[in-house]
């Protein structure tokens, strides 16, 4: 959510700069026009998203950061989001198969994060698009993550590791996925959000 992140920060911003005129709700209904995942961060930073992700539903409280480490990887190369949606394959109206978002949420919530709750449909068409991203994510996996995932319709994938020292730098070197030209960061912790505020630690 980069550009989406940087569109709601700058419309909070502003409206806190005119001493804040527009409710969280209208600030929601503003960034579901500016971008489809806008809205979320207008969530209290765990939020349930429907619709084309501008209908959120805040999950209160917000989930913690996991024990072990958290990180993040993301090629070099972009996704476009336009070729990776296109192999879907899906006709118009048409709905995805699959499990239950909202029983997946809320073993999400009562369990916490783990592959079998993290969920990502576009995950194997960005592959497609860019197949660099299922050896990252095999490598991974391999290596000791337990929870590999794209975020959205990529190119970054998250990953989690019950174990705290555990490093993706590792777990890639020597895989063929070009790790001197990849962006790595972590361990990370999760951000929220106070009503009224912004993300902070």
């Amino acid at each position: 959510g980069g550009g989406s992140s940087n569109a709601a920060t700058a419309l909070w911003a502003a409206n806190q700069l005119c001493n804040g005129p527009a409710s969280d709700e209208d600030l929601v209904e503003w960034g579901g026009e500016l971008g489809s995942d806008v809205s979320f961060f207008f969530s209290r930073g765990t939020a349930f998203c429907t619709g084309r992700g501008e209908i959120v539903t805040s999950v209160v409280p917000p989930l913690e950061t996991p024990d072990g480490s958290f990180w993040i990887v993301k090629p070099e190369e972009g996704c476009p989001t336009g070729k990776v949606y296109g192999n879907l394959g899906l006709k118009p109206g048409e709905e995805l198969p699959g499990e239950d978002p909202v029983k997946l949420r809320d073993a999400m919530v009562k369990n916490g994060i783990s592959q079998d709750v993290c969920v990502n449909d576009l995950e194997k068409p960005a592959q497609k698009v860019l197949p660099k991203l299922e050896k990252i994510k095999e490598a991974l996996r391999a290596n000791g993550f337990s929870t590999v995932l794209l975020s959205g319709s990529g190119a970054t994938t998250f990953a989690h590791s019950k174990d705290a020292s555990a490093d993706p730098r590792d777990a890639l070197k020597g895989k063929g996925v070009g790790i001197e030209d990849m962006y790595v960061a972590g361990p990370l912790e999760f951000v929220t959000r106070e009503e009224g505020g912004w993300y902070a630690k």
